[in-house]
């Protein structure tokens, strides 16, 4: 899900939402920034766990509130759930017809050893 814990939100430290709408996932992480109080301008592994929490899994407790001008310059806004990114990938991938697209949320989901440490001079 996150395969840079040192970029940030704004940097794309979300892979699955990184390269889709992204007007659409951004507006709804400044959103839920703001309501549930975390920066996305900071490395995604400094960001406190309980704002990890949420942002992977979501918050069924409060809605955000999205607002947003659109291509013809109107205000909109809108209230929402915001799901999180697993439980957004989970929800896709049961509703999805296309096998194709299955198989690429199952990546997300797919248990990857991480590489070893990289030791310095000093660490050996």
């Amino acid at each position: 899900m996150i395969p840079n814990g040192d970029l940030s939100i704004d940097e794309g430290a979300i892979a699955p939402w990184s390269g889709r709408s992204l007007e659409y996932f951004d507006r709804l992480l400044d959103s839920a920034a703001k309501t549930f109080r975390f920066k996305t301008n900071v490395p995604f592994k400094k960001l406190p766990k309980k704002a990890r929490d949420i942002i992977l899994y979501g918050n069924a407790d409060e809605q955000v509130h999205v607002r947003y001008r659109n291509r013809f310059n109107r205000i909109r806004s809108y209230w929402t759930d915001f799901e999180g990114v697993i439980s957004w990938l989970e929800r896709r991938r049961e509703e999805t017809d296309s096998e194709y697209a299955r198989e690429r949320y199952e990546q997300y989901f797919r248990e990857v050893p991480c590489p070893p440490l990289q030791r310095g001079p000093a660490a050996a």
